[in-house]
């Protein structure tokens, strides 16, 4: 399993629950997911996070078998389907895009994507 995330710079975004935050080992595979702020920096400060966006790769057969499979404790405390494959042992590489993208999360979202569009098309 693969997924992109985007190194997260905003602090904004960062607290933000509805922007799903991942860590990275250091072969860039992901440790967890959460909608809390982390990794949490005790002495203060923005620490290196990357903003998950959603955007997955599957081999079929993994596909077929997560379909089948039950959602998990911290798929359900978190809300994110990703955690169940991680709870059942799937390691989830990821690809670092160094560009920004407009996530559309929740309604208010919407008013970005037309500033956006209006200020480039």
């Amino acid at each position: 399993m693969s997924t992109v995330v985007i190194p997260l710079t905003d602090k904004k975004e960062w607290l933000d629950p509805n922007v799903v935050k991942a860590v990275l080992g250091p072969k860039g595979d992901v440790l967890y997911f959460s909608r809390a702020p982390i990794p949490h920096p005790r002495e203060g400060g923005m620490p290196k996070a990357y903003k998950h966006m959603g955007l997955y790769g599957y081999r079929p057969g993994w596909l077929q078998l997560m379909a089948t499979l039950k959602p998990t404790p911290l798929e359900l405390t978190e809300k994110l389907e990703q955690l169940r494959a991680m709870e059942n042992g799937v390691t989830i590489r990821t690809a670092i895009r160094k560009v920004e993208s407009i996530a559309v999360d929740v309604p208010a979202d919407i008013k970005k994507v037309e500033r956006f569009l209006k200020k480039h098309y």
